[in-house]
């Protein structure tokens, strides 16, 4: 990837410097970073980038300021977390739209800033990492589970009487957060808003992750972008879970329309494709359809689970089988 052009001093010590882009790789999902912006250039840089991503609609403008969360590394200079518009612009100006690279090489280049690409805002560096998996007592669970846009729990109210433990769970919308909480109150498993502001290595390990990624772009209303919206590019952040992590197994949910849009060549095949790329087998990872209706739930709405028919993939033995049972059949 290329980087835009960076000053050759960044005030900061050597340390701080190395550990911050030590953190850059390229790890399959969302484009990520910080911009390290002089105090006295904090403010209007904010307020360039807001303005240059959320007029040229690359994005809205609420979603660059949850992003653009900001830490104090020295008196005098501070890292601004940039948003994933911005990020893929720094990492790769020229496959960004000629405008939005402009506006936001202006923002950057009037500021000083420097970016470091793959740093995230939960990280030890900015006194954010993940809690540690609080120890349960009682007998060995029959497997784990990660829960990656985890909604209200879904995925966890079906695992749990089956004998899954989830040791992460992560969702960004406050609404369903709290229902999270409500129904299943913080402090056994780590848990996160922005999956892609975690880094994979400080996940617990897990035997499957489970993820209802969202669905509004590939939804039968709406503009139908696929993956030329945003949110639809959020299935790289579930990649990027599996490269880095190897489960056993994994279960996605999202509606028909990831496999049917444009007779599925838009989307679903680009998917799968990543799938397998993280190291689970083609033909153990293509989509089936789901109706809630044929299995007695009032909700005539197909639902589509990518890796449902055989969610084991390439890595066998006894564990995925186990799995597969788990989410094909509800069997312990």
């Amino acid at each position: 990837m290329r980087c835009m052009p960076e000053p050759a001093t960044t005030s900061l010590d050597a340390a701080l410097d190395a550990a911050l882009r030590s953190r850059r790789s390229d790890h399959g999902g969302v484009p990520v970073g910080a911009l390290l912006v002089p105090k006295r250039k904090l403010t209007s840089c904010r307020a360039a980038l807001e303005a240059a991503v959320g007029d040229l609609r690359h994005g809205t403008r609420s979603d660059v300021r949850h992003a653009l969360v900001v830490d104090r590394v020295t008196p005098d200079m501070f890292l601004l977390h940039v948003p994933a518009t911005v990020a893929g612009v720094l990492d790769d100006p020229a496959a960004a739209p000629a405008e939005l690279a402009a506006a936001v090489a202006s923002a950057v280049g009037a500021s000083g800033a420097v970016f470091y690409s793959g740093v995230r805002r939960c990280d030890a560096l900015f006194g954010r990492a993940l809690p540690p998996l609080a120890p349960r007592p009682g007998p060995p669970e029959a497997f784990t589970f990660a829960e990656v846009f985890a909604g209200i729990g879904g995925f966890r109210l079906g695992l749990e009487p089956l004998g899954g433990r989830c040791v992460f769970a992560a969702e960004l919308d406050r609404a369903a957060s709290r229902a999270y909480g409500a129904h299943w109150p913080a402090g056994g498993e780590p848990r996160a808003g922005d999956i892609s502001s975690v880094h994979a290595a400080d996940l617990p390990a897990f035997d499957l992750l489970t993820a209802g990624f969202p669905c509004q772009p590939f939804s039968d209303r709406g503009s139908k972008a696929g993956l030329l919206d945003l949110r639809g590019q959020l299935y790289r952040e579930l990649v990027r879970l599996l490269s880095a992590r190897q489960p056993a197994a994994f279960l996605f949910e999202n509606v028909a329309g990831l496999v049917t849009m444009d007779g599925g060549a838009r989307s679903a095949s680009v998917a799968r494709k990543a799938y397998t790329d993280a190291a689970f087998t083609p033909g153990r990872t293509w989509p089936r359809l789901v109706d809630a209706l044929s299995h007695g739930e009032p909700h005539d709405a197909p639902r589509t689970c990518p890796g449902r028919p055989h969610l084991c993939a390439h890595r066998g033995g006894a564990l995925a089988v186990r799995l597969r049972g788990v989410v094909e059949g509800g069997q312990r």
